[in-house]
């Protein structure tokens, strides 16, 4: 915990730094990787209004965002509740995700996280048709993403679709029964 607050003040004060210089002399390789690098930190943190402002600084405008940003951005939404902005991040994630990067890819944003997420930014603004959309995307992204299993039956069980929700779980029992969640 110590090192990841000192390692997010040197993440503040590059951030401050490289901010503070014309836009003529921010190198976009070092700018990309230090957003992502930041935005990362910040989220493990559980620093989510933070994610949201660096995104949105003129900094991370400036030169717009890969899909890995928008990713993390979106996870920060819905962790503050703010179901619409995240929905926004998660379709700006899966418009982004196939476009080149000058820095390393989130290998989640290729499997089924993005329409996970957006599944869960629905299904908290109450869009359940969105939210079922949303859910089937995910997993014909990723058959066996769990997560997006999981709460997709709880989903399921919520909205009165006991049988549905008991076959999707019952599926995944199948594959693990050693897991007890």
């Amino acid at each position: 915990s110590g090192q990841l607050r000192e390692g997010l003040e040197h993440y503040r004060s590059a951030f401050s730094q490289l901010a503070g210089l014309p836009k003529k002399d921010v190198v976009p390789e070092l700018r990309e990787a230090l957003l992502t690098q930041y935005v990362c930190h910040l989220h493990t943190a559980k620093e989510f209004a933070e994610v949201l402002r660096v995104v949105q600084s003129p900094l991370a405008q400036q030169g717009g965002l890969t899909a890995s940003i928008h990713f993390m951005a979106g996870l920060a939404a819905l962790e503050m509740k703010q179901f619409s902005g995240g929905a926004g991040q998660m379709h700006q994630c899966l418009a982004k995700r196939d476009e080149p990067t000058l820095s390393p890819v989130n290998r989640d944003i290729r499997k089924a996280g993005p329409h996970h997420v957006l599944a869960l930014c629905r299904w908290g603004a109450g869009q359940h048709a969105e939210t079922e959309k949303a859910f089937l995307a995910a997993l014909a992204e990723d058959a066996g993403a769990r997560a997006a299993r999981f709460d997709f039956a709880r989903w399921l069980g919520e909205r009165g679709r006991v049988v549905d929700a008991l076959q999707t779980l019952h599926a995944m029992v199948g594959d693990a029964a050693q897991e007890p969640h």
